[in-house]
Order: structure tokens, then C-alpha cells, then sequence
């Protein structure tokens, strides 16, 4: 980037301009496959093909029609072989770049056609079983770094309370993890793999895996490619470039495990501002989530993302050669409306038309498309199905859980009882004779409750006109006044604390829902 170096009165500062400087070499391609027989060099042959590139979830995919009129490429190709892509500024591409994998092969009017997957594909069939344990075995928050690596590569030794086997034994080199030390607790139970990493990537970070089996996890917006931008000198087409409003909601909704009829519960509240007052909720359901933390986090991470209109748009330029994934691009087309910065580019393609005007040409999309039809029918159908055994019959936006897992709170007469053989946990019970009673901690919320609702889980829980085995109060002033639990209640205090009454010596109480709205 070039600046004038103007003197000028007071604190005006230079003024930046922004000037692409073309490369001496013409931008060049190849691409090889790696066949039984050795590498063959198919570029010369090629009529059409587009290679598209993705982060995270988006392994990719290719297709390739070649010009085959004996059959020739056809009979040394199979499924399962590696595609190569090369790519350079130079008079000969030598430069391997990208990897796919054959899936499909077909024959005909002359022409092989080829199609499969990015690399990435060895991810999309893993499920996970693994929790973020100490070296006692003991569930504990980890950073991310630490939960990816050990997915991938394992922890401990044999013999060990926290030895687990890694599920990617060919990934050898983890050098370019970036060191995330985000803490999260988790504890995957057959878990897609690419689920764990949109959710550990969130909104900020983006993972890929590249030709050599090296995984990548950075920061987004960390890494700018130094040589390449599109501008007006290699600028080929822009198409609906535009502001999306399909995907801009108000609020987010995410509901973790459902236990004993109990689901956690987390809102992240976003607000009508960006959509005129209409509400638009999004809903997520994951039973690989266990607590209510987990659960925030997740709402909290898709608001952010989920809460502006999107810039789309297609934007065509004639082949960068040095783009990777997760890479940022600089793009300047003012006369497009597309401002002179870096852009991230989770998605891009390479194509090919050696009977088109230009026959190597990259294709990227500025932060995201629109949704296909389909898709918005199946997370529909997905959503709907999933709320279908929740508890929150009151549309409540949290719910956090109190159960007697751990020795926490004022005992007086009670005592945790361990039930594994039957269930599974700890509940509450009279220690001596038939009455007793339990107080909490303090739990302070982050803003006064407009609504809030309580529900006891256990054994032997009356609560009648002739019989009352159990009882709960509530105070939202730290315990200075009780009220008793009658449906919905209507607060004006944060600082919140329950008070259980057990009046017969069967009574057991497993845990309590705390469901509350803001």
C-alpha cells in the first residue's frame, strides 16, 4: 500500500491509497491424479472443472469433465484416487496446493467425468466419544487447544485415569493448532466430529485440513494473503452483491440434555432493531450439551453471528494462484460497493473453461450465501422434532439445574444419599426421622428476573391440600424473605436462593429446574 507523504496543518494525517501491484508472471494451473500406475497430468484435457475450497464443516468437493474420447484417462482412473491441484505465478505450476479424493467416475459422449471430495473427508464419518478429564479422571474445563488436540492425537498413558486413544492416527503433525486457551467443559457421547468443531470454532476461529493431513485451527481474520486481491485490473464479474437479511434473527435459543424430564435452557437475547420489530427466533437443540455454561456460550456465540445482515455475493477474478483457505483476501471494487479492505473468505472455488474466455478463474464469496430451499426445510423439520420432548411449557428463556452431586448449600437434618442402583446421582433426604429442610447458596443472575418458576424432581413429592411431603421457598434478596413456590412469580431481586421443606422421611429430592426469563 502506497502513501502520500503530504505535510498539512494540525492532525491531518496522510491519506492511504490502496494500489494492487500485478504479479511479473502470468497466473498458471495443473491438475494431476495420483494414480495405481503413478501421477498423471490431465490439465491439457480438461473441457470444465470447479474445485470449491471451505473451513470447518465444508471439506469441499470438486467435479472435472475431460475430453476422453478413447477412453484412455477413464481406464487408469479409479475411485479413490488423489486429485492434486497446482497453482503458481510462474510459466509452470509446481506448486501443489490442494488434494481431493475420487468418489464417482463415469463414462460417456466421450468425455470421463470425475467427482468426489475435498481431503477433510476422512472427518465427516467420525463420531466422538471423549470428555475433557483431569489426570483423576474427574470431568474439568480444558482449553480448546487442549479438547482438539487430545481428540485428535489422544492424552495420558495406558493405565492412566485420563488415557484416551486419539481417532485420527494419521494426523501426525499439530504444529499449526493455534494455541486457544478459551476454557470449556465438555463431554461428547458419539458426537460428529464436525459438529465439535463448528462448536469449538464458533464465530471466530476456522479450521481446515490440508493436503499433507496437517490440521489448521486459527483465528479468523489472522492471516492476510500477501499477494493476492481482487480489483478492477483482474476483476471478471460480481454477482448479487448485497445485503442478506434471510439469515438475521432476534433471538437465540439453545437446549442442552434432557434429564428426568429437565432440559437446560439459554437464551441470548438480540434484540428487533435489525429486523423493524418482526421476532425471529432460532432454535438449537444439542444433547452433547451438559450444563448450563456450555449452553450460554453456544447462544451467545450464534447471536453474535446471527444478529447483522450479511454482505453476500459471488466475486470472480481471474486465478489467484496463492489463496488458501481460512485466508483473508483484500478486495477493492468501489464501483461495486464493495469497500477496500480484507474480507474473510470461508468459501472459494477454482475453475476451469478451456473454452470460455478465461480459462483459470477464482471464485469467492464474501462472508456467506443464501440458504438453499431445502435446507431451511430440513432445519425445520429438525427443530421441530427436537422440541418435541422438551420441558418448558412457560417459554421461559433459562434453566439452570441444582442437583446434590456435590456437598454445596446449608444441611439442616438432611444428607446426600447416593441411589446409583437404581437411577443414578445423589438426592436429598431426611437424615433422621421425618422432617428436615435445605438451603442453598446465593445464585446471583445477571439482571432481575421478569418471570421465574421452579420444579422439584424426585421421589415420594406431594404437595396437596390434605398431604405435604416436600415444600420449596424462594428468595431473591439473598434469604432475608422466603416466599413459597406457587406457579409462576413475579420478581424484584437477583440475588436468588431456595429453601427445601422435607416433611416425611420417603421424600427424595433428585434436583430442582430453576426456570427464568429477563
Amino acid at each position: 500500500m502506497a502513501v502520500r507523504n503530504i505535510k498539512s496543518v494540525g492532525n491531518t494525517k496522510p491519506i492511504p491509497i490502496y494500489h494492487a501491484c500485478p504479479p511479473s508472471d502470468a497466473a498458471i494451473l495443473k491438475v494431476t491424479v495420483m494414480t495405481a500406475s503413478g501421477e498423471i497430468d490431465i490439465t491439457e484435457s480438461i473441457e470444465k472443472a470447479t474445485f470449491n475450497l471451505g473451513v470447518n464443516s465444508d471439506v469441499g468437493d470438486f467435479n472435472i469433465t475431460i475430453l476422453d474420447q478413447l477412453k484412455t484417462y477413464y481406464n487408469q482412473i479409479n475411485n479413490f484416487d488423489d486429485v492434486y491441484v497446482y497453482a503458481d505465478y510462474a510459466d509452470v505450476a509446481t506448486t501443489r496446493r490442494f488434494r481431493f479424493k475420487i468418489e464417482n467416475r463415469n463414462f460417456s459422449d466421450f468425455r470421463t467425468k470425475l467427482s468426489g471430495r475435498g481431503i477433510g473427508m476422512i472427518f465427516l464419518t467420525k463420531n466422538i466419544i471423549y470428555q475433557s478429564l483431569d489426570s483423576n479422571g474427574n470431568l474439568t474445563e480444558k482449553t480448546k487447544y487442549q479438547v482438539l488436540t487430545e481428540i485428535i492425537s489422544g492424552r495420558g498413558s495406558p493405565g492412566s485415569a485420563d488415557y484416551y486413544v486419539g481417532n485420527f492416527p494419521e494426523i501426525t503433525d499439530l504444529s499449526h493448532i493455534e494455541i486457544d486457551n478459551t476454557l470449556v467443559k465438555v463431554n461428547y457421547s458419539e458426537t460428529p466430529f464436525m459438529q465439535i468443531i463448528e462448536e469449538l470454532c464458533g464465530n471466530s476461529h476456522y479450521f481446515y485440513l490440508d493436503k499433507d493431513l496437517v490440521p489448521y485451527y486459527l483465528t479468523k481474520g489472522s492471516v492476510e494473503n500477501p499477494s493476492e486481491a481482487i480489483v478492477d485490473g483482474n476483476l471478471v464479474y460480481v454477482e448479487d452483491n448485497s445485503k442478506d437479511s434471510e439469515n438475521v434473527y432476534t433471538r437465540v435459543r439453545v437446549y442442552g440434555k434432557s434429564e428426568d424430564g429437565v432440559v437446560i435452557i439459554a437464551t441470548a437475547d438480540i434484540g428487533t432493531s435489525n429486523t423493524n420489530g418482526i421476532p425471529k427466533d432460532y432454535v438449537i437443540k444439542d444433547n452433547s450439551i451438559i450444563n448450563f455454561d456450555q449452553a450460554k456460550n453456544l447462544a451467545e456465540f450464534k447471536a453474535q453471528e446471527l444478529r447483522d445482515h450479511k454482505q453476500i455475493g459471488n466475486i470472480t477474478s481471474i486465478l489467484l494462484p496463492t489463496l488458501n483457505q481460512g485466508e483473508a483476501l483484500f478486495i477493492g471494487l468501489s464501483e461495486e460497493g464493495v469497500v477496500p479492505q480484507y474480507y474473510n473468505i470461508s468459501h472459494f472455488s477454482i475453475n476451469i473453461d478451456n473454452n470460455g474466455d478465461y480459462p483459470f478463474t477464482t471464485t469467492v464469496i464474501i462472508e456467506g450465501g443464501r440458504t438453499k430451499v431445502s435446507n431451511i426445510i430440513k432445519e425445520s423439520i429438525q427443530t421441530t422434532n427436537s422440541l418435541a420432548d422438551t420441558e418448558n411449557a412457560y417459554g421461559l428463556d433459562f434453566c439452570r439445574i441444582i442437583d446434590f452431586n456435590s456437598q454445596t448449600g446449608t444441611f439442616t437434618n438432611t444428607m446426600r444419599s447416593s441411589d446409583w442402583s437404581i437411577s443414578g446421582g445423589y438426592y436429598l433426604i431426611v437424615s433422621s426421622g421425618s422432617q428436615g429442610s435445605w438451603e442453598s447458596d446465593v445464585y446471583t443472575l445477571d439482571q432481575i428476573p421478569t418471570r421465574l418458576y421452579f420444579r422439584m424432581i424426585g421421589e415420594n413429592l406431594v404437595t396437596s391440600s390434605t398431604t405435604t411431603t416436600s415444600m420449596l421457598y424462594y428468595s431473591v434478596d439473598g434469604g432475608t424473605t422466603w416466599n413459597p413456590n406457587y406457579g409462576i412469580a413475579n420478581l424484584d431481586g437477583k440475588d436468588l436462593k431456595i429453601k427445601i421443606y422435607l416433611n416425611q422421611s420417603t421424600a427424595k429430592v433428585k434436583k430442582v429446574a430453576m426456570y427464568y426469563s429477563y
